[in-house]
């Protein structure tokens, strides 16, 4: 997480070598001040690069904010797989780790196996309990 500092704008005219020297070397933003009102922020080039990235994909796809929530939902839902899980459903050995197919495509056909196992066995439970 990048530590955001605030300075005038005069400040920054006076300290702008320490300024890029701090932003370059550490994980640094500044907020650039006039009047006590923030006007524009210094930044990496590495952190300008990552926030055009993250537009141009939310821009692109208009649907990945929903997945996600989803994808989040599932984690809290303890939806979730282990690299063991994984690699033993691709046949994967520790020193092969080239799935033979989507791992997107793996975990929905591993969700499935487990809801139809859960729903066997919540069945079951229910028909003992009858």
């Amino acid at each position: 997480m990048a530590k955001t500092k605030t300075i005038t704008i005069t400040e920054a005219r006076k300290r702008i070598f320490e300024v890029a020297e701090d932003i370059i070397h550490s994980d640094s933003q500044y907020f650039i001040s006039e009047h006590g009102t923030p006007k524009l922020v210094l930044m990496s080039i590495e952190e300008y690069e990552s926030w055009l990235e993250t537009m141009t994909i939310l821009a692109e796809d208009p649907d990945i904010v929903a997945r996600l929530k989803e994808s989040e939902a599932q984690i809290q839902r303890g939806e979730i797989y282990t690299l063991e899980e994984v690699h033993a459903e691709l046949g994967l050995s520790k020193d092969n780790n080239t799935p033979r197919f989507q791992l997107s495509d793996y975990a929905t056909n591993l969700h499935r196996k487990r809801k139809k196992t859960t729903d066997k066995t919540a069945k079951k439970s229910s028909r003992k309990s009858r």
